[in-house]
C-alpha cells in the first residue's frame, strides 16, 4: 500500500494518540479533536503536539480507523498495490 499524504495540516497527536483537528476556535484557543475512532473532544491547543510526516505516514499504515477518516476528508491519497494490479490485468481482457 502506498500513501500519499496531500495535506499534513490537521494531523496532530495528542496523549500519544494521533487524530485529526476538526475545527479551531480561536477565541478559546481550544480545538476540537478527532480520534481514529471517529469520537470527538474539545481540547487546548497547547495540549497537542505536530508530528512528522514519517510518524503519520507510519500511523497511516497501521491504523485502519485513521485512515478511513483521513482518506474520507481528501487529506491522503491511497494507492491499494491490489487495485492496480486488477486494473493492470483488466486492461488485457
Amino acid at each position: 500500500m502506498n500513501i500519499e499524504i496531500l495535506n499534513a495540516t490537521p494531523f496532530v497527536k495528542y496523549k500519544r494518540e494521533m487524530g485529526l483537528l476538526s475545527h479551531y476556535y480561536s477565541k478559546t484557543g481550544e480545538i476540537l479533536f478527532m480520534h481514529s475512532t471517529g469520537d470527538t473532544e474539545i481540547i487546548n491547543e497547547s495540549d497537542v503536539v505536530k508530528p512528522l510526516e514519517a510518524e503519520i505516514e507510519a500511523e497511516l499504515l497501521t491504523n485502519d480507523n485513521l485512515r478511513s477518516i483521513a482518506r474520507d476528508a481528501g487529506y491522503i491519497f491511497v494507492r491499494d498495490y491490489y487495485t492496480v494490479y486488477l486494473n493492470y490485468c483488466k486492461s488485457y481482457s
